[in-house]
């Protein structure tokens, strides 16, 4: 549903969709749902609204599956869905989350809204904690990590769709006919030749290629194209006169530079797409915000792994390094091991990485676009 191709060959892991690009120079191109989507006349918007082409894609995934589990984080999107899902007393049968004390972006306060708010009390709420060590170390066994063909390479940090609890629903539920239900993802919209067109970008997918048993809400034909137009329609509206290569987040909510992110231009861009409000105002933007500064972390070959810069990481991984602890010194190592040859990282630098050396920052791949006729 969701891979890389270069030079005839899938991947799922984008480093090595670069590695393989820079060894043959054929372009990377990111696949998302091809077939069902080019099934699509893309110039025609659903006559339906948005409320009830979700009503109705709910109702067809709960009959879908056997155990229906939903990874919920209270930002616009998994709130959404969880609106959709409580308004037609649709049965969910676990819903997973993150959560910490610490963290403001994962606030333990969501729990306890969720158990005492969500109507059906027959559904398990379980939480990861964001911070727990344990888990990490089931992800990250040895330096060779970094290189295993999956989309999520942020192993260490744990967010969005997050490697512990898939595989919590792994060992779960494995005898039956399941799937993790998740908020994914937005259009990108991009204006071309005097039309909007629409995309998907890889960077929040990441999380979810290469893992079977994954249901994105949104990623539903009909939802992606009907979000499209909804989208396209509110950037005709305003007093812009736009240029070809406009991008419609970027010009809602800037967030071509993360630091420029306010929750006021996120909301209006979410709404636009048909989101519901958050539960706690700014949990996205915080969300989001975190999880690109604690990819900061920058490689430096000519250094060896506890030299390395550290400014912006995950506070339990500097914690760890400090002690020289083992595990936090693999994920380091896989890290470099994706760099291990210096022509790559030179590639990398010029042609792949937002800021040279800072291995997380990817810029993104998109897929095939398509044009929505205004």
């Amino acid at each position: 549903m969701f891979y890389y191709t270069v030079n005839g060959n899938r991947y799922f892991n984008p480093y090595l969709a670069w590695y393989e690009n820079f060894k043959s120079k054929s372009p990377i191109t990111f696949h998302c749902n091809d077939l069902e989507y080019s099934a699509i006349d893309w110039t025609k918007e659903p006559a339906e609204s948005l409320d009830v082409l979700m009503d109705r894609h709910a109702k067809h995934i709960r009959n879908k599956y056997e155990r229906l589990i939903f990874f919920w984080s209270g930002g616009t999107d998994s709130q959404t869905v969880l609106n959709v899902f409580a308004r037609n007393r649709i049965r969910i049968d676990e819903i997973v989350c993150l959560a910490n004390k610490r963290l403001p972006w994962y606030p333990l306060r969501h729990i306890d809204w969720l158990k005492e708010h969500y109507w059906d009390k027959s559904t398990k709420i379980t939480h990861f904690d964001l911070f727990d060590w344990k888990k990490r170390a089931e992800i990250i066994k040895n330096e060779n990590w970094a290189l295993e063909d999956f989309g999520d390479t942020r192993s260490f940090d744990l967010g969005g769709v997050d490697r512990q609890s898939y595989d919590y629903c792994v060992s779960n539920y494995s005898a039956h006919n399941w799937a993790l239900l998740s908020g994914h993802e937005k259009p990108t919209l991009k204006f071309r030749n005097g039309t909007w067109w629409t995309a998907l970008e890889d960077r929040p997918m990441r999380q979810i290629i290469g893992l079977t048993n994954i249901e994105p809400f949104f990623l539903d034909p009909v939802l992606h194209l009907k979000q499209s137009h909804l989208l396209a329609n509110a950037m005709n509206q305003l007093p812009i006169i736009y240029k070809d290569g406009d991008d419609a987040e970027a010009l809602t909510c800037n967030q071509l530079n993360i630091n420029s992110l306010s929750n006021k231009k996120y909301f209006d861009y979410s709404t636009a797409c048909g989101r519901h409000p958050e539960l706690t105002i700014g949990v996205s933007v915080a969300q989001k915000t975190k999880i690109y500064q604690y990819g900061g972390i920058q490689i430096d070959p000519d250094k060896n792994v506890m030299q390395t810069d550290l400014y912006g990481a995950n506070p339990t991984l500097v914690e760890k390094l400090k002690v020289r602890d083992q595990m936090a010194i693999n994920y380091l190592k896989g890290l470099y091991n994706i760099v291990q040859d210096s022509g790559f990282r030179r590639y990398l630098n010029e042609t792949a990485l937002k800021v040279p050396d800072k291995i997380f920052y990817l810029k993104s791949n998109f897929s095939k676009f398509y044009n929505l006729g205004h």
